[in-house]
């Protein structure tokens, strides 16, 4: 942590050094952007900030749950994985963010569109890397457990999710990001909320201060939400402690 907020500083410290090179109006110091911070900016900024934040969560949310527990049976189930996997590695390579007209066209400029969105993008990621986590796993542990007991359901509780688990925080980091990064795309349309209307707006209006206040507040908050998921695998990954 302490670290991280060293390498903060420095890169504050190195444009604030920039700004003062440069002396132009869209790249402002780092002064006149925190002391041109009133509460009022603040609040309307944290409330876009927290807008963006629970249409992420709830996306990644769901998208991480089908995710996951489909690529655990697919991982064990070789039937299973023989039928739904062609699917995802033929749709898999396709950028999602050229469906974002087609889910405009299915389902409007409502929310519903952004959430299919943000939710398919962690799907994959999510499927993918516990699938292919699960069939890592060692044949003998399985065995092992399936002679004390015949349970499928202790043995996804018991050996393939707790083995896949470390592939699967992993790949919900990446998911985070990718998801954030498509984030802004679908708040630049049929919406007057969200961080990336905001940041949009703001520029468009030739507002440079609020997009850099706005985008570095955003920052700090999915680095929180990326601290988390490492406190998270620092309680379920107890093995790899040091």
């Amino acid at each position: 942590m302490a670290r991280e907020l060293f390498s903060l500083l420095l890169l504050l410290l190195a444009w604030q050094m920039i700004s003062m090179a440069l002396a132009i109006d869209f790249i402002p110091d780092v002064a006149s952007l925190i002391f041109g911070l009133t509460s009022d900016v603040l609040a309307e900024i944290l409330f876009h900030c927290l807008i963006s934040m629970v249409r992420v969560v709830i996306a990644l949310f769901f998208g991480s749950f089908f995710g996951v527990c489909l690529g655990l049976i697919a991982g064990y189930h070789r039937g299973f994985d023989r039928i739904l996997s062609p699917f995802i590695w033929v749709t898999y390579p396709f950028p999602k963010v050229i469906l974002v007209p087609i889910l405009l066209l299915i389902f409007g400029v409502g929310e519903l569109s952004k959430f299919l969105l943000l939710a398919l993008v962690s799907f994959y990621q999510l499927y993918i890397t516990t699938r292919s986590a699960c069939r890592d796993i060692s044949l003998d542990y399985i065995l092992a457990f399936q002679s004390f007991s015949t349970s499928k359901w202790q043995l996804f509780r018991h050996v393939l999710l707790p083995a896949s688990l470390n592939a699967i925080l992993t790949a919900l980091k990446i998911g985070l990001q990718i998801a954030f990064a498509l984030l802004f795309v679908t708040e630049t349309y049929g919406t007057s909320q969200g961080i990336g209307y905001l940041v949009w707006d703001a520029f468009a209006s030739f507002n440079y201060p609020l997009v850099y206040q706005a985008s570095f507040i955003f920052c700090l908050q999915v680095w929180l939400l990326f601290k988390i998921v490492e406190w998270g695998e620092s309680k379920f990954l107890l093995w790899q402690r040091k």
